[in-house]
């Protein structure tokens, strides 16, 4: 079974034109049945069979607008969304060595059409390589507001070290789209990158309102409500909410390094010697950030007199891996 499977009419269609012999009736249609031909195929051939359909468009005489248009127009009557079936795509072609050319072809398409979508696959490709000058100039190609657009320039801004400028472009993105949870938790990365914890929990918290029980904002709001400006009662909540997602998540380590911490600053020795209970030498990969954070653990369990639980915890990480 291929993925072309999965949309019985796009298969059909596919197929039907292949054996009628008409191939070569115009880009548009060129263009539909390469992308059908590589969805017929081993995924591991996306990135080329992508980057020959988008060379054989770009290099095409066509009116490139209405060609585009008229090959999604081709996918919606068949129950598929090309520009989504696109982004999949290009995503398993991130590591390909022609992902670089790939990204050049999709801008080009972006330039002659217009198309916002196309843009954004091409932004979004980069801001995935690890190009994130192009990616940021990508986006600054849109002279419209686009939400989309501005949360993944917000994310190259900050990976790039400009967070003020990335926290401005995603409060953007926020006020476009607030339902998207994105926006939201890249503004939170951004204003604690900013020390502004306030403005961090805050973004947080509408992160939440989304997307209730999601495990990632949970660790981050743990890690924030460590910060001094935060009571008592925002390090239970952090704690209580990621402790009760803890069975859903697959690597423990860092998560439980953090309750650990959250253990501590609360000063609740119950839950920092269930939390060493549930630790052994196979469940902390010991990367820096994880080392650093054991070392303040212990300090703190040797400040406040938590001798046994720092004795079990060493005992814990020193046990034989698996």
């Amino acid at each position: 079974m291929t993925r072309l499977d999965q949309w019985p009419e796009l298969y059909s269609w596919f197929f039907s034109q292949n054996s009628s012999g008409v191939l070569g009736r115009g880009i548009g249609e060129r263009f539909a049945l390469n992308i059908c031909y590589a969805l017929s195929c081993d995924s591991e051939a996306d990135c080329e069979n992508l980057l020959s359909s988008f060379e054989l468009f770009n290099n095409s005489p066509e009116v490139k607008t209405c060609t585009f248009l008229a090959v999604i127009s081709i996918f919606q009557t068949k129950d598929c969304d090309l520009l989504s079936t696109l982004g999949t795509m290009a995503l398993g072609s991130v590591y390909h060595s022609k992902a670089h050319n790939l990204c050049s072809e999709i801008s080009k398409a972006a330039d002659s059409t217009g198309i916002i979508s196309l843009r954004f696959l091409a932004a979004w490709l980069a801001l995935n390589l690890g190009s994130l000058n192009i990616c940021i100039d990508e986006c600054e190609k849109v002279n419209q507001p686009y939400s989309y657009i501005y949360t993944l320039q917000g994310q190259a801004l900050l990976e790039l070290g400009n967070a003020l400028e990335a926290a401005n472009i995603l409060i953007a993105a926020t006020s476009l789209a607030p339902k998207e949870i994105l926006a939201w938790f890249q503004l939170a990365k951004a204003q604690h990158v900013l020390d502004n914890p306030i403005a961090a929990w805050e973004a947080l918290e509408k992160c939440r309102e989304i997307s209730p029980r999601n495990p990632e904002v949970a660790l981050f709001m743990a890690i924030i409500s460590l910060d001094q400006k935060f009571s008592r009662s925002h390090r239970q909540l952090a704690y209580d909410e990621l402790f009760s997602l803890l069975d859903q998540i697959s690597d423990q380590s860092d998560v439980i390094l953090r309750l650990l911490q959250l253990a501590v600053a609360l000063d609740d020795k119950q839950a920092a010697a269930r939390l060493t209970n549930r630790i052994s030498g196979n469940k902390i990969r010991q990367s820096k950030i994880q080392l650093l954070i054991v070392a303040e653990v212990l300090r703190k369990f040797q400040k406040i007199g938590w001798m046994d639980i720092s004795a079990r915890l060493l005992n814990a990480l020193l046990e034989p891996r698996q």
